[in-house]
């Protein structure tokens, strides 16, 4: 079976790995964009739950462990310390060493020349448009640290949004903001900290999208909306979707109904984005509490869910997006 795979990302190159092992017969044409960024993708470093993530690299028979950047125990929101299990990782590195000396093509693929097709863009470009949802503006950058021990958020009105900070173990940390319209108010936080590089990039927070599978094109990722809308938490979701539709390679409705099951918490979280409504919103944060905290690794008791789902409450307040 001829194969393409579009979008070279974390989702995709996982993907042509895990295809490679379990199904070797499969031909795969693996297809991208070139980043200008200086990391050649985007975002460079980012956080993962530590035990999922590592899980995982046992579906490749990898030791993930050498990818990660450092481990945290816990996260700090608004100032609140909440348990946690996660760790930032070094995924250029991971994705350069996933795809190993696969070949990629950067130019536009004839996809009638294909058996199969994955849609692993991020956007969704092979599947049908998605009907409704909410997509944020993300300004990020990578600063020298300034002596932060862990990964924290924070909401602050005058940024218009949500801000995080998250140290990546080598001496820098990851700044952005969500909704955030100048990427240099990101220079108040790390004080007179060196920016080392910088982008922006548009991520959808309207939780799953349908079609996943229409005709022979399959989306994985972000290009079926994977993306956790309160935390924008999706490289476990791009590699766990890619490993589910290697599980269901010759029976591509149940990868859809595993995604349907799996990610029904994504849509009830972009209802809290959505709705101005607070009973609406507590609701909806309530029944996807569980999955979501074991998708980000947060480990809150009662009284931790009270304050996140306030914090969370009270966020929502001040971000900003487009449709």
């Amino acid at each position: 079976m001829r194969t393409a795979i579009i979008g070279a990302g974390i989702g995709g190159s996982y993907l042509c790995n895990l295809l490679q092992k379990k199904h070797p017969d499969v031909q795969i044409d693996m297809y991208s964009i070139m980043n200008k960024t200086k990391c050649r993708i985007r975002p460079c470093g980012w956080l993962v739950n530590y035990h999922e993530f590592m899980k995982l690299g046992r579906e490749l028979d990898m030791n993930f462990s050498q990818y990660v950047l450092e481990k945290f125990d816990f996260m700090e929101i608004q100032g609140q310390r909440l348990h946690a299990d996660v760790a930032t990782i070094d995924k250029p590195l991971l994705i350069r060493e996933l795809l190993g000396e696969v070949e990629v093509m950067y130019d536009i693929p004839d996809i009638a020349e294909y058996d199969k097709v994955v849609d692993a863009t991020g956007v969704g470009a092979y599947l049908p448009p998605r009907r409704d949802g909410t997509v944020v503006e993300i300004h990020q950058a990578r600063f020298e640290n300034r002596g932060y021990q862990c990964p924290e958020a924070f909401i602050d009105s005058d940024y218009s949004g949500l801000g995080y900070i998250i140290p990546l173990g080598d001496g820098t940390a990851h700044v952005g903001f969500w909704a955030m319209t100048e990427l240099e108010k990101a220079k108040e936080l790390v004080s007179d900290g060196k920016a080392l590089c910088g982008c922006t990039s548009s991520l959808w927070m309207g939780g799953s999208s349908f079609p996943v599978v229409h005709g022979k094109v399959c989306g994985i990722g972000e290009s079926i909306g994977l993306v956790d809308p309160l935390s924008g938490a999706g490289i476990i979701p791009a590699m766990d979707s890619a490993r589910a539709l290697v599980q269901y390679w010759d029976d591509l409705q149940k990868y859809e109904d595993y995604i349907k099951h799996h990610y029904k918490f994504m849509v009830r979280r972009a209802r809290v984005l959505r709705s101005n409504n607070l009973i609406v919103k507590v609701f909806n944060l309530l029944l996807s509490h569980r999955k979501s905290s074991k998708l980000i690794g947060f480990n809150v008791g009662a009284r931790g869910l009270i304050d996140l789902i306030r914090l969370t409450c009270e966020s929502t307040k001040y971000m900003k997006f487009s449709q």
